[in-house]
Parts: structure tokens; sequence; C-alpha cells
């Protein structure tokens, strides 16, 4: 996202904030912070894998439904989660993201 952010402001010869903020969907100050971030800074923050995310605390119970039900989709894959904890905090689109950014075991069909 950084790279085709700073593709499309191009030196500011490009696309201005505002137009590269309304093509990929995102705020102008994200867009602001990452054409000030300089090529150090970005693969620093690339390569945090540290960050936490909320649905690694079930990661191996994802994992063990993904392997007993390969074609779970990710709205039954959340409903699942959401009887075994109650009150879920994430939706049915995050936890496709979350599986397909870690690799887990998803049929290339459902995504």
């Amino acid at each position: 996202m950084i790279h085709k952010i700073k593709g499309l402001y191009d030196q500011g010869n490009g696309m201005s904030i505002r137009a590269i903020s309304q093509e990929l969907s995102i705020a102008r100050n994200t867009v602001r912070k990452y054409l000030q971030m300089e090529e150090s800074q970005i693969s620093i923050c690339q390569d945090d894998r540290s960050r936490y995310k909320r649905l690694d605390v079930h990661r191996e119970f994802l994992i063990h439904q993904l392997k007993r039900y390969p074609k779970l989709s990710a709205v039954k894959l959340a409903r699942r989660l959401q009887e075994r904890l109650g009150e879920l905090d994430v939706s049915s689109r995050s936890i496709r993201r979350y599986v397909v950014a870690r690799q887990l075991s998803w049929p290339v069909d459902a995504v």
C-alpha cells in the first residue's frame, strides 16, 4: 500500500493527496503520513511482525476448524468463534483477511 501511494504521488508530479485518498479509499492523513516516510522507515514498518492481532489468541481454534471443515466460509467460522466466546469483536471479513494473511489452510475458491 505504501509503495502504491508513493507511486501515485510520484514526487508531486502525479496525483494529488486528495485524489490518492479517494482512489485507494483511505484517509488523506494516512496518505500524508506515508508520503512523509522514508524508505528505511517503510521497511521497518513492514518488517515488524510483533504487532498484535486480535485473532492471534484464537489461531489454533481457527486452524483446527479449517482442517476439520476445509470448505467452511468466513461467516460460519465467525459464528463458531462467537459460539465459543460469546461476544465477538471482529467481523467475518476480518477473519477472512486474517486467515489469508497468515496463510492458514483456506480454500482458494473461498477467498
